[in-house]
């Protein structure tokens, strides 16, 4: 009977990563769901709306990304988490990153801290030569000013910072 039990419930084990970007996503969606109730015009994209809209986007993605792990045939595999263990280290990694970044970006501005966060992340997840530095610092630059530009002149919603 205890066997059954643990087959039963083997299609349960979720990654934490999975767990807690549906959690960070749940806490945007209804913080943004407030902002968007709490706007004079209820415009779709407006300044509550976009970001409303994203973060639905984000939890759906999480829960279908959590359901194509659930159906799959093969078990997922499980595994103890251990301080020393590559996974672990880089989510550290990038939880104190991003921790970091939210301190920042109100004192040094929007595009200049996004710049060199997105540089960090990609030469800490890619490539160390000097052809894939160049590429990263070139794509850093160009995504974070179309992201500027976007959320600035297409939306009308202000971010932290000038140029």
């Amino acid at each position: 009977m205890r066997q059954i039990a643990k087959s039963s419930l083997r299609w349960l084990r979720f990654d934490w990563a999975y767990i807690f970007l549906l959690f960070m996503g749940g806490v945007f969606f209804v913080e943004s769901l407030k902002l968007w109730a709490t706007t004079k015009r209820m415009e779709p994209l407006g300044a509550g709306g976009w970001p409303l809209i994203m973060s639905a986007i984000w939890v759906a993605g999480v829960l279908g990304l959590m359901a194509f792990e659930t159906f799959k045939r093969q078990p997922l595999p499980s595994y103890k988490i251990d301080i020393h263990d590559v996974g672990t280290i880089r989510c550290l990694w990038v939880v104190s990153l991003i921790l970091l970044y939210i301190f920042i970006v109100r004192m040094a501005g929007f595009v200049i801290t996004t710049i060199v966060f997105e540089f960090a992340l990609m030469v800490r997840f890619g490539g160390t030569s000097k052809r894939d530095l160049i590429l990263s610092a070139i794509t850093a630059v160009i995504v974070t000013l179309v992201v500027y530009y976007c959320y600035t002149l297409a939306f009308k919603i202000p971010l932290p910072g000038q140029l």
